[in-house]
């Protein structure tokens, strides 16, 4: 008995691979369609959507290319993201307690309770260990004050430890408490000087962003949650509900803004036509005469 010859199979199986090809092709056209129409209708919720990632791509490859240099003795306030930075959002209203490890031989120092001890009268005659002593000690006494709720004392208290030695978590407790009494601008002064000097410090950058979005300086508050949202890692829910209020605040705003700017013209013949079409049938000879009448816009 003869075999049916294989060719026929093999014809039928370069089809079907043909035809698997044929449907994937479509299937990858019908999402670009629908994504370019989705574009097209919605225009300034598109940019918006770039602006978050390009922010939040920009930020990372820069954020990458200045920590691949080794940081002997960083600090913690400026140093990686981990743990802690994941639970940023949710203690960014509150002081750091968190004290620098200083090694010194005068205990008089270490050991002072009384307050005007942490104000000399002149600053310059103390070395640099006393200063960081005197400055830690002003933040510790910044941060009770600020957790009796104290906080006009509590930013005495750390502008001195800021005059005593510039550290970034003194910058950004003090706009803990600017935070809380409503100065945004002063909250975005001492959260800009604490990244200077920490440039991946998740509080500052959390808190500044607070005081952007109060403002309503939504490009700005957007570039710091997408930066922070990077930082933690996307893990953070409360930033990434933050990032999406602001992407609808900032397309809100635009959409205004074109819709105020755009000029006023009357609709075209056709979009009239279609209009009333939609309410009742024409006859021919009613449609053409219609037509006649409709003035003609350019």
């Amino acid at each position: 008995m003869s075999s049916y010859p294989s060719r026929p199979v093999a014809a039928v199986k370069t089809a079907q691979t043909a035809a698997s090809a044929t449907s994937a092709a479509v299937t990858t056209t019908s999402k670009f369609l629908a994504v370019k129409r989705w574009v097209q209708d919605h225009p300034v919720m598109a940019v918006a959507a770039l602006l978050a990632v390009g922010t939040g791509v920009t930020y990372y490859v820069q954020t990458t290319q200045a920590s691949r240099g080794p940081s002997k003795g960083g600090r913690k306030a400026g140093g990686k993201p981990g743990k802690k930075a994941a639970k940023s959002d949710k203690s960014s209203s509150s002081p750091e307690s968190a004290s620098p490890s200083i090694s010194t031989s005068q205990e008089s120092l270490s050991n002072e309770t009384d307050e005007s001890a942490l104000f000399p009268e002149d600053i310059t005659a103390l070395n640099e260990t006393e200063r960081k002593l005197l400055a830690n000690r002003a933040k510790q006494h910044g941060n009770t004050y600020y957790a009796r709720g104290d906080l006009k004392d509590a930013i005495r208290l750390y502008t001195q430890a800021i005059a005593l030695h510039a550290d970034p978590m003194f910058y950004s407790n003090r706009a803990a408490c600017y935070l809380r009494t409503k100065q945004w601008l002063e909250v975005i002064a001492d959260t800009s000087a604490a990244l200077e000097l920490a440039p991946r410090y998740v509080k500052a950058i959390s808190r500044r962003a607070q005081a952007f979005e109060a403002m309503g300086m939504w490009n700005e508050a957007l570039k710091d949650w997408t930066s922070l949202a990077v930082l933690e890692g996307f893990k953070v829910q409360s930033t990434l509900e933050a990032s999406d209020r602001v992407i609808h605040q900032l397309a809100e705003a635009r959409a205004t803004e074109l819709t105020q700017s755009r000029a006023k013209k009357l609709p075209s013949g056709a979009f009239v036509t279609a209009y009333m079409q939609a309410f009742h049938a024409h006859s021919p000879e009613a449609l053409a005469i219609h037509l006649s009448l409709v003035p003609k816009t350019e």
